[in-house]
């Protein structure tokens, strides 16, 4: 008799000994659900993995789209390679004409952005800045292992009066600050 067979009558043993085929389609799951709960956005073919690649947009102002939580034992494939990150985050950047998807590996980042998400409200925006440059001089050193993002949560409109200088032309100066100006935000201690 062939193994799966016998192992079929043994009931529970079956579900242990195909662990894998359970994972994956769970991981399925997940990976359609996250493509189709972005709500007009359309899913990413650009991601984020390392600090390599997140420094294509080193300095630029990001709007998050959809921000998407995992416990460090879910699994994110790309590309064939498997990656388990804190979170996933949807993000709309002014360098690429489709969003972009990041993934979190380092914690004061994703507690920043869980911080960030409990106190959004309606008619606001959470914004991010990535930055490898910006620390103080002492920590420059320790850079590869320091967190990068720079979390705020801004009026809603911000991040078009901050990137498209034609939004709201009659808005200049202190006003258009004002309208930009964060309310909350988390920058790490070791940035400038």
């Amino acid at each position: 008799m062939r193994p799966r067979l016998e192992a079929k009558r043994q009931g529970g043993l079956w579900i242990l000994q195909n662990f894998e085929f359970w994972r994956d389609l769970t991981k399925f799951a997940l990976q359609i659900w996250w493509t189709r709960t972005l709500e007009g956005v359309k899913m990413a073919q650009k991601y984020f993995i390392n600090n390599k690649s997140w420094a294509e947009i080193d300095g630029a102002l990001c709007k998050i789209a959809k921000f998407l939580r995992f416990d460090k034992t879910q699994e994110f494939e790309i590309k064939g390679r498997k990656y388990y990150p804190y979170a996933v985050l949807s993000m709309i950047c002014l360098k690429f004409a489709e969003p972009v998807t990041g993934l979190i590996f380092h914690k004061q980042d994703y507690d920043h952005l869980c911080m960030a998400f409990e106190k959004v409200k309606q008619g606001q925006e959470v914004l991010i800045l990535w930055s490898n440059n910006r620390y103080k001089s002492w920590a420059k050193i320790f850079s590869p292992f320091m967190p990068k993002l720079w979390v705020m949560i801004c009026p809603g409109g911000a991040f078009e009066i901050e990137t498209n200088k034609d939004y709201r032309p009659e808005t200049t100066g202190e006003v258009r600050w004002n309208a930009f100006k964060p309310i909350i935000e988390w920058k790490p201690e070791v940035m400038v």
